[in-house]
């Protein structure tokens, strides 16, 4: 990915020997406390379990599919990585009852909008919800694949229709300097 020291970020999620899958998500309310707790972490962020998946998407009367994916509101900060237009996602963004926000690929921005500087700022409606477009990423951060929005945690448990669901999500994180993979690892565990 074109980030900032990319040797230091890892992936993480739960893992049950006994269970098949192995792969178990975290809740999104975990990342924080492994955030808080981590001596070996610097920054912990939460990505969408699921990875990117289609919304419908309504523009100006039109329909169509943007794949999206929810991430906690400091994802870019982890990734250390900043838009070419607008601004990144923040903490504030991810809280209740906030204003809607995504910020889009470069690809995106490209295919749909031509690469127009009035795309920030754009109101789209995703799952009956108003969000607002505030930033564009640099080409080829497109994390996770085919990704072409990302949207804050708590915006995706707004537009939810069954309250059943819950947003489930895999810590990304940034390994502290001078810590190893092997210490942040035996740290989660």
């Amino acid at each position: 990915l074109p980030v900032r020291e990319p040797d230091r970020l890892v992936v993480a999620w739960k893992e049950l020997r006994s269970a098949s899958p192995g792969h178990w998500p975290f809740l999104a309310a975990d990342i924080d406390v492994i955030g808080r707790e981590s001596r070996t972490l610097e920054s912990v962020a939460g990505v969408g379990y699921n990875g990117a998946r289609p919304f419908i998407a309504i523009e100006h009367g039109s329909a169509s599919y943007i794949s999206g994916v929810s991430v906690s509101g400091n994802f870019f900060d982890v990734l250390g990585v900043e838009p070419i237009l607008g601004r990144a996602l923040t903490r504030a963004d991810d809280v209740g009852g906030g204003e809607q926000v995504l910020v889009i690929t470069h690809g995106l921005w490209q295919r749909r909008y031509a690469g127009s500087r009035d795309a920030i700022g754009r109101r789209v409606i995703l799952g009956e919800r108003p969000f607002t477009i505030v930033g564009v990423m640099p080409p080829d951060l497109e994390y996770p694949r085919g990704v072409e929005a990302w949207m804050p945690v708590a915006a995706l448990t707004s537009i939810l229709t069954n309250e059943a669901f819950r947003v489930d999500v895999d810590a990304l994180a940034r390994v502290r300097p001078g810590a190893t993979i092997g210490q942040a690892r035996r740290g989660l565990q």
